[in-house]
């Protein structure tokens, strides 16, 4: 009796308000004590409950015991849990900041994994087509691995004093799948690239603008997107920096994040260990998803992407502080003189082509 109070006041202790965290799991809180019930010496579990918290905290896993009734009773006021208004027993939740609403959004592995890939790409299109994007392709090799898990504890013993065997049956199916893509973006100028590029062109007098400024007044235009993912997230800095200095094409992989893949492994070998316990962690039928995305990035050539930013310049005075219009216009008419010749040549270049056609046709 006095052991079941213990075990009952320290899953309790841990039955506190839900917090902001970056990764929780909750544990059904009546089944853990019918389990731990059926033993003689309940505090050696109680021992093991710790060990596994402690398992799970290492991993920053934050660890909540709430029962059925608890659950339905709380108001998780803004937070959502896979698109839900309340989480789920045995499951591991990652958190995605998203930063465009008051609501905290948490999702299981593989909702978290298309989320983020997903939000990080609208991101990437949304900001870089301010900066002259043309095209973006990906070509994507997802590995699925099935991993079903069927675990056999059989207990023998006598007053607690157990033996353990545990058989587990790991049937794995790997499946590869290929997907490509890609998306085109008009070109529809960009003030932003001019204002900000590194090889500054000689219609403007004025320095360079500074390009975390630049971002945060785009971002700030839109309720979708913020200022603080771009801050955190290293790889978007250093593809704009590429982009200021003059970069036609880019390319970059970009692989799943293996530690959070490493973490679903590890929290099943723990289920598989002390779910006669409580701590069964719903890994039946779990698909752990890693891939390999290859992007490549194409801007618009600074030419074009300057004549149609000039057109614009020309057409709103609210563009023209600190420009030089006349020098703006000599340099739009000699941009436009050379997209004269350089058509006039692939037209004479094509008319030779189907000359030779014709030739060698009739011969």
């Amino acid at each position: 009796m006095i052991d079941d109070i213990i075990i009952k006041s320290h899953l309790d202790g841990k039955s506190k308000m839900f917090m902001d965290c970056d990764k929780f799991i909750i544990f059904d809180k009546d089944n853990l004590l019918n389990c731990i019930n059926k033993y003689w010496w309940q505090l050696r579990q109680l021992r093991n409950i710790i060990k596994v918290e402690n398992k799970f905290k290492k991993r920053g896993i934050t660890v909540y015991y709430y029962s059925y009734e608890q659950i339905s009773k709380m108001n998780f006021i803004n937070f959502k849990f896979d698109d839900k208004d309340k989480p789920e027993f045995n499951k591991i939740y990652f958190k995605f900041d998203k930063c465009e609403s008051n609501i905290i959004d948490f999702y299981t592995y593989n909702n978290f994994l298309r989320i983020s890939e997903n939000y990080k790409y609208d991101f990437f299109v949304f900001l870089f087509s301010k900066f002259g994007l043309k095209e973006m392709n990906w070509d994507t090799t997802f590995n699925n691995e099935e991993n079903i898990n069927r675990d056999l504890n059989i207990n023998i013993g006598v007053n607690d004093v157990n033996t353990t065997f545990e058989y587990t049956n790991n049937n794995q199916n790997i499946n590869n799948l290929n997907m490509k893509g890609k998306k085109k973006i008009e070109n529809t100028g960009s003030s932003n690239f001019f204002n900000c590029c590194y090889s500054r062109s000689f219609w403007y007098s004025y320095c360079a603008h500074n390009i975390d400024d630049t971002v945060k007044n785009i971002l700030n235009s839109t309720d979708k997107y913020c200022y603080h993912y771009y801050e955190k997230n290293n790889s978007l800095k250093n593809k704009l920096q590429n982009r200021l200095g003059d970069i036609l094409v880019d390319d970059y992989i970009v692989t799943s994040n293996s530690e959070n893949i490493n973490l679903i492994k590890y929290v099943m070998k723990i289920s598989n260990k002390y779910a006669n316990i409580g701590f069964d962690f719903n890994s039946n039928n779990i698909s752990t998803e890693s891939y390999t995305k290859k992007y490549r990035i194409q801007y618009y050539e600074r030419d074009e992407l300057e004549l149609t930013t000039m057109e614009q310049i020309k057409s709103n005075t609210n563009l023209q502080t600190e420009i030089n219009m006349d020098i703006l216009n000599r340099r739009y008419n000699d941009l436009n003189e050379k997209n004269k010749n350089k058509m006039e040549l692939q037209f004479k270049r094509l008319k030779s082509k189907l000359n030779k056609f014709k030739s060698s046709d009739t011969v």
